[in-house]
């Protein structure tokens, strides 16, 4: 029960637009609809212009005849359906026909009521407020799905910017553990690289005079050998001599001591390049800073490599006009080294390698391609991680391109690696021009 005092929410104003060609019906139309100031009233005599009068008003209701000059009443409905601009806007037709074909025809052309005319006034109006309230009411409801779906459309925007920066977020978290990691493992580097570099300089020495003295002894028993045709002992000492060197076997002595003096030196030189490896790794043995011509820098390792291109991979070169780079000669060459080789062993038989350089803004990057098998996804995550590595046990060390990740972030570069599986890899290191390290150094 609403309160004695509670005053009504007035109605809300409904445009119309009368489509008829009598004059005369057009002005008891609106002499009808003027009992209701929240209606206003609009008139078409000419059917050819209702479709312009309509999207020039913005009417809420549409009232129409059936029969007019130039356009019959029933195609006019079906244009109302097919233009944006009044497809939703319901109509009433005002016919003096009262046949139900008729009516069941406009009815299935677009009409959403239809009356006699003259219809009496209270039920003009209420028909007229009943329909335009719905056509408000579809508006807004229209609208209403419209900002609806503007809001779905601005949170999936959102949600795809925030998935961006939560990936963003996750891969700088990557870089900074593996930055963590690089940097624990380069202290421990530097310590175990400065306990074992002496001792191997130990051991290379003393097994070069441990060679030079068998070599020695060697000379020795041979000359013992060439005067013993002349030796005069009893038939026991001869036999006793002969026994001996039976059961010394001195040539085999003589063969086998060579192989186990070249292996040893073998292994003692790889463990040496272990731990120049590792010293690199841990920047203990730092070159100056200077500026340097990468161009230069890529030829003359490219030069050393020669032997292992073996005639059988075309290296393209496509340099772009570079600055000098202030870096660290002999840290950057090595990593030119890693990356090359690692390009060259990836080329099973025949192949190519593009090698292309280019400035970016206060950068140079040096893009290294090759055609060889590539790298698998599962491995591409670990690539710098400290002695992994892919090849056969005592082919590799697994740290060639960590020192390169690590040589390229303490220049405040970058190495970026793309590949996939048979297609081959592109490898690109990124340097910064200027070093602010080098220029405060």
């Amino acid at each position: 029960m609403s309160e004695p005092n509670a005053v009504a929410a007035p109605e809300a104003e409904v445009v119309v637009l009368l489509v008829d060609d009598q004059a005369m019906i057009g002005e008891a139309v609106r002499r009808a609809l003027a009992g209701d100031p929240g209606i206003r009233f609009h008139f078409c005599a000419e059917a050819a212009r209702a479709l312009e009068s309509a999207a020039a008003i913005g009417p809420d209701v549409i009232l129409q005849d059936l029969v007019m000059p130039g356009i019959d009443g029933m195609t006019l409905l079906r244009d109302y359906l097919t233009d944006a601009r009044t497809r939703d806007v319901p109509v009433i037709v005002l016919s003096s026909k009262e046949d139900p074909a008729v009516k069941s025809e406009a009815f299935a052309a677009g009409a959403h009521d239809y009356l006699v005319k003259l219809p009496d006034r209270v039920e003009l109006i209420a028909r007229v407020r009943h329909h335009g309230a719905a056509h408000r009411s579809r508006q807004q409801r229209d609208a209403a799905y419209a900002a609806l779906a503007a809001s779905e459309r601005l949170l999936a925007q959102r949600n795809g910017e925030l998935q961006q920066l939560n990936e963003r977020l996750a891969g700088a978290q990557t870089q900074l553990l593996q930055a963590e990691k690089m940097a624990s493992v380069g202290q421990l580097a530097a310590g175990v690289a400065h306990e074992i570099n002496n001792p191997i300089g130990f051991v290379l020495s003393n097994i070069g005079s441990l060679q030079r003295y068998l070599e020695s002894l060697l000379m020795l028993v041979d000359a013992y050998e060439q005067l013993e045709p002349g030796f005069r002992g009893e038939g026991a000492e001869r036999a006793q001599l002969a026994w001996v060197k039976q059961r010394v076997d001195l040539p085999f002595l003589r063969e086998d001591a060579g192989a186990l003096f070249a292996e040893t030196l073998d292994g003692i030189t790889r463990v040496r390049k272990i731990v120049n490896d590792l010293m690199l790794f841990s920047h203990v043995d730092e070159s100056e800073w200077q500026p340097v011509d990468l161009h230069a820098a890529l030829d003359s390792t490219l030069h050393l490599l020669d032997r292992s291109l073996q005639g059988r991979i075309e290296v393209s070169r496509d340099y772009g006009a570079l600055p000098a780079v202030e870096c660290q000669p002999r840290q950057i060459n090595h990593v030119l080294v890693n990356v090359l080789t690692n390009a060259i062993e990836a080329i099973a038989e025949r192949g190519q390698l593009r090698i292309r350089t280019s400035s970016d803004g206060d950068q140079v990057l040096v893009q290294i391609r090759d055609d060889g098998r590539g790298i698998p996804a599962e491995v591409l995550p670990r690539i710098f991680e400290p002695f992994f590595t892919t090849k056969p046990v005592g082919a590799g060390t697994g740290l060639g391109l960590s020192v390169a990740y690590g040589t390229m972030r303490q220049h405040g570069g970058r190495i970026e690696v793309e590949s996939e599986p048979g297609r081959g890899t592109e490898v690109t290191l990124r340097l910064p021009i200027r070093n602010e390290r080098g220029a405060a150094g």
